[in-house]
């Protein structure tokens, strides 16, 4: 298991962080976000081979879908680490918003920098922009509204903080990268599943290991400048990459909530993650990981 806290460059870095009530009243509940990359990644290898979907644009997928609540723990860092130090007297919570944006613009601008097939990447961009839109499509005023959102944002930044926050992101890359090739997982009910997912999870650490250098080698500013730029390409594929995209989302979907569900078992968690995805999850566990011999 992770440490409390994942810290890149000093700052706490979480998937989720709030103060839910529970029968024992209001109590801070924190998800580490590197943990909880791995995790969903593993879960999802498991369900996307139960299902017929791709494993490797499904691991991919979940692996990068949080990256962009970098950001978010970034700009809150001196309220993120009040509260951890008063606990949950203002009820406070980290809000993540358009962080989806973020994570498909820089995965999907690595892959067009380095000439990669965009009907490919498209699969995966589009799979981690929907995976908190249900059935709905890919909406460009979200997607534009966004990418202003975080512009204004970066654009606030001094250029330290600039080179601070990327070099935040990159860690966290980089770390889910290096546990997913030794299969360092915290979540123990997923265990079973880094054999069987070995394979798949060394084929992704290289994929993320090549993502976190176009990082550091190009910054957050040709990003933000070229993603407006990219959605036509998503929106664009050919109708069965259409299909599998969200056929990967669909499986993201419930990887990711059943992972947050296996980490925060609150009475509150219930209406956020149900028990049906953690189920699904366990089930595919049992029937694809738990074979002997069995490796994709």
């Amino acid at each position: 298991m992770w440490q409390d806290t994942y810290r890149g460059g000093g700052v706490s870095l979480y998937a989720r962080f709030e103060c839910v009530e529970t029968s024992g009243g209001y109590k801070l509940v924190k998800e580490v976000l590197v943990e909880h990359l791995v995790g969903s990644a593993i879960a999802a290898c498991a369900l996307a081979k139960r299902l017929g979907v791709d494993q490797r644009f499904a691991m991919l997928a979940a692996a990068v879908h949080d990256i962009g609540k970098v950001l978010h723990n970034f700009l809150n860092k001196r309220r993120i680490e009040d509260t951890e130090r008063r606990g949950c007297e203002s009820k406070w919570r980290l809000s993540f918003r358009y962080h989806e944006v973020l994570s498909a613009a820089v995965y999907g601008y690595h892959m067009w920098f380095h000439g990669e097939s965009s009907q490919d990447s498209a699969i995966v961009a589009r799979a981690v922009l929907l995976h908190h839109q249900g059935l709905r499509g890919l909406e460009t005023r979200v997607y534009l509204d966004g990418l202003a959102w975080i512009s204004a944002r970066v654009a606030g930044m001094k250029s330290g903080e600039r080179g601070e926050f990327i070099n935040n992101m990159r860690d966290v890359i980089v770390e889910v990268a290096e546990s997913l090739s030794r299969c360092k997982v915290g979540v123990e009910e997923l265990r079973p599943c880094c054999e069987v997912c070995k394979k798949v999870s060394r084929d992704v650490a290289e994929d993320l290991k090549h993502l976190a250098d176009t990082l550091e080698r190009v910054g957050i500013e040709p990003i933000l400048e070229h993603a407006s730029t990219l959605l036509p390409h998503w929106a664009s594929v050919q109708e069965d990459k259409a299909v599998e995209a969200r056929r990967v989302s669909g499986v993201l979907m419930l990887a990711d909530n059943a992972v947050a569900r296996m980490h925060c078992r609150e009475e509150s968690s219930t209406r956020l993650y149900p028990e049906e995805a953690r189920w699904m999850i366990m089930r595919s566990v049992d029937i694809e990981c738990r074979r002997e011999g069995d490796t994709i």
